[in-house]
């Protein structure tokens, strides 16, 4: 299913309370980009979203983001399902390569979807 943008970002914000910020600001960002941009979401028997990714492509190249889980519904393979999805409609578009930010605990899914470790990261905020 496609995700409305303000659905993934309340998905966002219970997966990762401190990393969101807020959440307006946020999703006011990501419409900026949204033609380059597509998000989507698994959703639960209710039809409300439990897992969040987007993904932009840029001629060649993709950048899959915003891959989120409510944490309740960990372990259940929603995850793998919309990283899935994201980069299938980033290949359906002309990539060829992509990449992705994500945390150590996603590290074997990724590797399975054929992203391979190029570099670790700190995430750091501040007024910019």
């Amino acid at each position: 299913m496609v995700a409305a943008l303000s659905e993934a970002v309340d998905v966002a914000a219970v997966a990762d309370p401190t990393g969101v910020g807020d959440p307006g600001v946020l999703a006011r960002d990501l419409r900026a980009s949204m033609p380059a941009f597509r998000f989507f979401a698994a959703v639960d028997v209710d039809g409300v979203p439990r897992a969040t990714s987007g993904v932009g492509v840029f001629g060649s190249r993709a950048v899959v983001i915003f891959v989120n889980t409510d944490p309740a519904w960990r372990r259940r393979g929603s995850r793998r399902a919309v990283t899935a999805v994201a980069i299938a409609d980033a290949r359906a578009r002309g990539a060829v390569t992509a990449c992705l930010d994500a945390s150590g605990s996603g590290l074997s899914i990724n590797e399975q979807l054929g992203f391979g470790v190029v570099a670790h990261s700190s995430r750091f905020s501040g007024s910019a």
